[in-house]
């Protein structure tokens, strides 16, 4: 495997998970080949316009991440939204993105105040729906009024991009 440092350093947020699994990368056309799957790149500035630009229909009253992937997106929203930011920890896949559980797990019960209030629910990525559906399930289980999910990439109410496979920054 070819040594691909300075995509993936700490200075450019590419994740360790790209470094051991890049087969190769053309730097012109913006494509990965991971694992024997061409996927699109976006660079960081893309991604940060998207954000700037994005506009939503309702009001909400906090922001939920779905941690670990949700935590940025939600971070770059609220420079935006200024709401309370609240982590739903779950865990399905490992950092290698095998999925582990047949069901998302909850890692951490929810002691944060929902009932009652519009949530805008964060994830970075998504490709089954499995962890979003349940993350939005427990969420209604426990009183919110309203729950509306935003991916970068992926199916969901609200999404910057909806690509087959996307590596966010």
């Amino acid at each position: 495997m070819a040594d691909y440092s300075r995509f993936y350093s700490s200075d450019s947020g590419f994740s360790p998970w790209i470094s051991r699994n890049v087969d190769s990368m053309d730097s012109r056309l913006g494509y990965f080949n991971i694992d024997g799957k061409i996927m699109n790149s976006k660079n960081f500035e893309e991604v940060k316009k998207g954000f700037e630009f994005f506009t939503f229909q309702e009001k909400f009253d906090m922001i939920v991440a779905v941690a670990n992937g949700g935590i940025i997106p939600a971070a770059m929203l609220n420079q935006k939204l200024d709401l309370e930011i609240q982590l739903l920890k779950l865990h399905l896949r490992d950092a290698f993105q095998k999925q582990l559980f047949n069901k998302p797990q909850l890692l951490k019960e929810i002691k944060f105040n929902v009932k009652g209030k519009n949530i805008l629910l964060v994830e970075d990525r998504v490709k089954t729906s499995s962890t979003l559906n349940y993350a939005k399930e427990l969420l209604i289980n426990a009183g919110a009024g309203m729950v509306k999910t935003f991916a970068v990439n992926g199916k969901a109410d609200y999404c910057l991009y909806d690509e087959i496979c996307f590596m966010f920054p």
